[in-house]
């Protein structure tokens, strides 16, 4: 398994990358102030770091009980991964966006269905960098399991 501050690097650049990519591609895109998603981008940035966290060591504690691998990660698993982190995510979401730029439900789950749609390319496309980037550490295999 990843160490905790492997967790921790993981987390911070996951959020810093979005982070910029948010404040760069949305206000142009929505018409509404960088400082408005810029706000709601370190808002959300939050609660995603705290559950990001939190999500992802228990993605892995999951994996090592039902005996799968942590590494190589199969398309199938790191596509659960990223879709389930979203859904969960999404209930966590749509609320703050609701307070934050004064939506109503259906316009907030309209807003967060882009997000829906973007991040779990973008978290599967991080993932699969951050695991090349930082592999895993190879331990050797003790000498009874090599015959």
């Amino acid at each position: 398994m990843r160490t905790r501050m492997d967790r921790i690097r993981h987390t911070l650049l996951f959020e810093a990358v979005l982070m910029v990519l948010l404040i760069l591609i949305l206000p142009p895109l929505l018409g509404v102030s960088v400082q408005k998603i810029g706000g709601l981008s370190v808002i959300m940035s939050m609660l995603a770091m705290g559950s990001n966290f939190a999500y992802n060591v228990m993605f892995d504690k999951i994996l090592l009980a039902l005996g799968k691998p942590l590494l190589p990660r199969p398309f199938i698993t790191r596509a659960v991964h990223a879709v389930c982190f979203e859904l969960l995510f999404a209930a966590l979401t749509i609320p703050v966006i609701m307070w934050w730029l004064n939506f109503t439900f259906i316009e907030a789950i309209i807003y967060d269905a882009g997000f829906l749609v973007g991040i779990p390319v973008y978290a599967f496309l991080f993932n699969l960098t951050y695991d090349t980037v930082f592999p895993l550490p190879q331990h050797p295999v003790p000498a009874e399991q090599n015959s």
